[in-house]
C-alpha cells in the first residue's frame, strides 16, 4: 500500500487499468554487482472505506518507525490531496542473482509464510 495524489499520472492509471507490474530492488547493489529484486504482477485500486484503517495502520507504524510522524485518516481522504491505494499481487518472480532471469514464486506459500 501506498498514498499518493489521485491526480498522479500513476493514480490516474490504476483509475482506468487496474492491472498492475511493479518491480523492487535491493538497493545498494552488493559489490560483485549482483542485483536482487522482486518482479510483480497486481491488481491495484484506491483503498475501499473498509480497507483504508488497516492500510492506515501500516502506513502510520511504517512512517512512524522510520522517524516520518504520524498518518491519520483525515490525511488521506478529502478534501485532503492524498489517498491511499494497494495493491494485491496474483504473480510473483525473483530475480536470478547472476543474469536477467525471473523465477516464479508461489504467491499462497509467501502469504502463508507471513
Amino acid at each position: 500500500m501506498w498514498a499518493s495524489r489521485p491526480q498522479a499520472r500513476h493514480s490516474s492509471n490504476i483509475d482506468a487499468r487496474s492491472a498492475v507490474g511493479f518491480v523492487i530492488f535491493e538497493t545498494p547493489v552488493s559489490v560483485e554487482g549482483r542485483t536482487r529484486a522482486v518482479y510483480a504482477e497486481a491488481t491495484a485500486a484506491e483503498a475501499s472505506e473498509a480497507d483504508r484503517a488497516r492500510c492506515l495502520g501500516v502506513v502510520d507504524r511504517r512512517s512512524r518507525a522510520e522517524g516520518l510522524g504520524g498518518w491519520t485518516t483525515e490525511r488521506v481522504t478529502a478534501p485532503a490531496d492524498l489517498r491511499l491505494y494497494r495493491a494485491v499481487v496474483s504473480r510473483l518472480f525473483v530475480l536470478h542473482p547472476d543474469r536477467d532471469l525471473r523465477r516464479e514464486v508461489d504467491v499462497d506459500a509467501v502469504i502463508a509464510a507471513g
